[in-house]
């Protein structure tokens, strides 16, 4: 055996070319957090588990009823009844617009007094949006309801309307909402051509088989999908988790308010 002598030499670091990075901090006061929420409330219709007693009026109620207690900003909601703001919370929010879908009406709200302008931007496709000051910036939201299928027609349909939808932004920050139908094969090319991420959250915000709320499917054996969205661009951090899950009793009954989760 031969014995090796290992010898340690000092190497001197060389000076980096690349000045340091400027690390800048956002003051809470230039934009502070933002509490969004997006439900499909399915709001012709009541739960086919709902007893005979419980009528729309008592759903669209119990919906206003969950949202005051989630207390959002902005909100979004897909299939409301009419073009008209929910009555219980017109002292809450400002409707900034509405427009009727292939499925009921689009409403986005947002928080009275919460932004400085607020200011609707016209859009021609299944959408709304609006431009707020909030804090020190300005934020474009949007919210979208769009066309439910299956197959390589229907993505492309949704993905011409996203972008459609995202050309009218005015301002770096755009947040995008909504019930959007998309399956998770479309995300990539989403993602890619117009710019924006999405937010990753746990658990699919329709799934039949937790809700119920249809008797047709009752016996739906699939995972569900996440229909319902939020998509951002500029630099922006968020954080989506569902709501809507709990159960409501009514005459011995236990239902759902939707077949979606917000």
């Amino acid at each position: 055996l031969r014995n090796f002598a290992v010898r340690s030499t000092h190497v001197p670091e060389l000076p980096s070319s690349r000045p340091p990075a400027p690390i800048r901090v956002l003051e809470q006061a230039e934009l502070p957090p933002l509490r969004l929420l997006t439900w499909n409330i399915a709001g012709d219709g009541v739960s086919h588990r709902a007893p005979s007693s419980w009528t729309v009026a008592d759903k669209i109620t119990a919906v206003q009823m969950e949202i005051r207690r989630w207390g959002p900003d902005i909100l979004a909601l897909q299939e409301c009844i009419s073009a008209s703001p929910l009555d219980r919370s017109s002292k809450t929010f400002d409707l900034i617009d509405a427009k009727e879908t292939h499925a009921g009406w689009l409403h986005l709200y947002v928080r009275t007094g919460f932004a400085t302008t607020q200011v609707s931007v016209p859009l021609t496709g299944p959408g709304v949006m609006g431009t707020f000051r909030i804090g020190e910036k300005d934020v474009d939201i949007l919210a979208m309801h769009l066309v439910p299928g299956e197959g390589p027609m229907l993505a492309q349909q949704r993905l011409t309307q996203i972008k459609q939808a995202v050309r009218k932004k005015t301002s770096c920050l755009c947040l995008a909402m909504g019930d959007f139908n998309v399956r998770d094969g479309e995300i990539e090319t989403i993602q890619r051509s117009c710019k924006m991420n999405d937010t990753i959250y746990a658990g699919r915000s329709w799934d039949p088989r937790k809700s119920r709320y249809y008797a047709n499917l009752e016996e739906y054996k699939g995972a569900g999908h996440r229909f319902d969205r939020i998509f951002r661009s500029g630099i922006a951090v968020v954080q989506a988790f569902l709501v809507g899950e709990p159960r409501i009793f009514s005459q011995g009954e236990k239902f759902a308010l939707s077949d979606h989760h917000g």
